[in-house]
């Protein structure tokens, strides 16, 4: 059984929280690392960009967040680790169709998942 490790990144408090415990309660044994800004979460991936026993298999991010966007934390990630090595998936209750077609260029971005998580979603595109 594949051991997953989630980042997950979203500035909304409740939001960390309800998808911290889905997450937990779905995936056997998973470990979850979340953050609540983007400084701190890039400064992770920074630190640890040459140790593939910590960076995540699954990267959650929100879509629409203050400093930078969901798509500008993956330029950034694109930048620290130049080749990513886990999925990335962008959170939003966006209907947007231009996010969607955005989404869908950027060759690091899986899909862009409602909110709030639907992990059984999830763990089919896993």
């Amino acid at each position: 059984m594949t051991q997953h490790r989630f980042i997950l990144l979203d500035d909304n408090q409740i939001d960390l929280m309800v998808s911290t415990r889905l997450l937990q309660s779905w995936f056997v044994n998973a470990e979850v690392t979340s953050f609540n800004n983007t400084t701190d979460a890039l400064e992770f991936f920074g630190k640890n960009k040459n140790n593939l026993s910590v960076l995540p298999t699954v990267v959650l991010l929100d879509l629409i967040m203050p400093r930078l966007d969901g798509f500008q934390v993956v330029d950034e990630l694109e930048r620290i680790l130049i080749n990513i090595p886990f999925k990335i998936f962008l959170l939003s209750s966006t209907i947007n169709d231009a996010d969607f077609d955005k989404a869908k260029e950027n060759r690091w971005v899986q899909t862009i998942l409602s909110k709030p998580l639907e992990v059984d979603v999830l763990s089919g595109l896993i």
